[in-house]
Order: structure tokens, then C-alpha cells, then sequence
């Protein structure tokens, strides 16, 4: 539905007019914007990915273990017990994962095989979630010996914006996208706990009918009596 939505506003430009209507559709003005190529509704902007995002670099993922997720080029793959961001998104830098996206909602870490993209305005995350989801980021790539996603190519992308549109949809949009990351997250901790469960139930450590403490007292741990 939020993916929809975005589409309709700002891409096929119908967000509602004053009556209530489609803009486009019903006859809204219209006009060529030369940096994106195509035409913008009249009195909107195009903003530039540094206005809306900080880059940066990942780093090595630490050897331990935890419950904060550590990213890769191409998703979650292992958890551990420190972060370099708070929030961003993650996108994958090198190899068949370069320009794949990825958003963490909460602290993580982001390896050196992935750029992070940190919005400036949390207020604004479905609108920048989907703004970057328009474009295949694995096209802003050099390199030479294989794939690679740069700073410089996500620098050249562009964005139309209204700040009066881009709140009345993030004011709908970001509640569903925190229900959707909330179940993504609740579906991750389950499955770290079945991977962590079944080999202690495959050797006997644990049975199917034994009190869940001692799962507890292994994870943090301790042997079971």
C-alpha cells in the first residue's frame, strides 16, 4: 500500500489537488525539469542525494557475538555485540551484490563490503526509502576488474520533492513501514533462536520436552545441570 502510494504521488504525480483529485491526471501544471529529464509538477524542487543522505564507508565486522545485525553486501549476515550506525541504509558495495539495498531500522554494523546511506531526516524515511528503491543502484557502478558501487555514482542521483507531500505521505507511510520492520525484526529473532536451538537439540544437548531455562542457561553460557 505505501509502495503504491509513492508511486502515485511521485512518479505518476497524482497526489491530490486542491478539489481532492489526481493532479496530473486532472490537468495540474506541469514542467520540464533538466536535471532529472522529465517534467515536475510547478513548485516542486529537485533535491540532490547529498541533501537528503550522509555517505559513508563500512568497516571490518568485529569477531564476536550478539544481538545487533551486521550487514553485508547483501543483507544480515551475522549479529555481534557493537555498531557503527545507529540507523541507515546499506548498500552493497562490490561483486554480484553491488547496489543492492537494504535499511536498518535500528543500531547495526556495516561491513566493509557495503556503503551506508544515513538519512538526515528520519521524519522522511518512506519517502527516502522508496526514492531510492526507484533506482537500480547497481547502474551507478565503476570499476574496472568488477562491479563496484561509488560515492561518486550515488552522488549523481536526484530526487523531486515537496515538503508539503513528502510529510502528508511519510505521515502514513512511516507508520506501516514501522509495522513491517517491527515483524521483519520479530521473524529475524526467531530464526536466530531455531539456529541456535537445533544443534543443541540434534546432539542431545536439549530435547524437544525439556524446559526452555535450559536453552536460556546455554545462551548465556552455562552448562545445564
Amino acid at each position: 500500500m505505501a509502495k503504491q502510494l509513492y508511486d502515485y504521488w511521485f512518479v505518476q504525480f497524482d497526489f491530490p489537488n486542491e478539489e481532492g483529485k489526481p493532479y496530473k491526471s486532472n490537468g495540474g501544471e506541469m514542467v520540464w525539469n533538466e536535471v532529472l529529464k522529465r517534467e515536475i509538477p510547478k513548485d516542486w524542487e529537485v533535491l540532490s542525494f547529498g541533501d537528503l543522505f550522509n555517505i559513508g564507508n563500512g568497516k571490518n565486522i568485529p569477531n564476536s557475538s550478539g544481538t545487533i545485525p551486521a550487514y553485508g553486501g547483501n543483507g544480515i549476515i551475522k549479529y555481534v555485540d557493537k555498531s557503527n550506525y545507529d540507523s541507515c541504509f546499506i548498500v552493497g558495495r562490490v561483486g554480484a551484490n553491488c547496489g543492492s539495498l537494504h535499511y536498518s531500522p535500528t543500531k547495526c554494523w556495516v561491513s566493509d563490503n557495503a556503503i551506508s546511506v544515513v538519512p538526515k531526516n528520519l521524519n522522511e524515511i518512506a519517502y527516502l526509502l522508496f526514492s531510492l528503491k526507484l533506482y537500480d543502484l547497481s547502474k551507478n557502478k565503476g570499476g574496472s576488474s568488477q562491479p563496484l558501487v561509488t560515492h561518486k555514482g550515488l552522488e549523481c542521483l536526484a530526487f523531486p520533492y515537496s515538503v508539503k507531500f513528502v510529510s502528508k505521505f511519510c505521515n502514513i507511510a512511516n507508520k506501516l513501514l514501522n509495522l513491517y520492520f517491527e515483524n521483519i525484526n520479530s521473524l529475524l529473532s526467531l530464526t536466530k533462536q531455531r539456529n541456535e536451538l537445533l544443534p543443541l537439540l540434534m546432539n542431545g544437548q536439549v530435547s524437544v520436552n525439556s524446559d526452555l531455562s535450559v536453552y536460556k542457561k546455554l545462551r548465556r553460557g552455562k552448562s545445564p545441570p
